[in-house]
């Protein structure tokens, strides 16, 4: 192998190594983007259900 193969090899190495660095930085934007969608529906939910006077207001538990 000459040095064209090595610069070669490289330069596809460093190519699929940036490929994966954007795909996984995509994945987790998409996964951010899930878990905030996700906490604002479920504080959406929770803000309708209605309000009982001291019903879990406190739990105490020993393990």
């Amino acid at each position: 192998m000459g040095v064209d193969g090595i610069s070669s090899g490289i330069t596809q190495s460093a190519m699929q190594l940036k490929n994966l660095q954007i795909s996984a930085e995509m994945g987790t934007a998409v996964m951010k983007q899930v878990m905030d969608q996700a906490l604002e529906e479920n504080t959406q939910l929770l803000q309708t259900l209605p309000k009982q006077d001291g019903l879990g207001a406190v739990l105490d538990v020993r393990v």
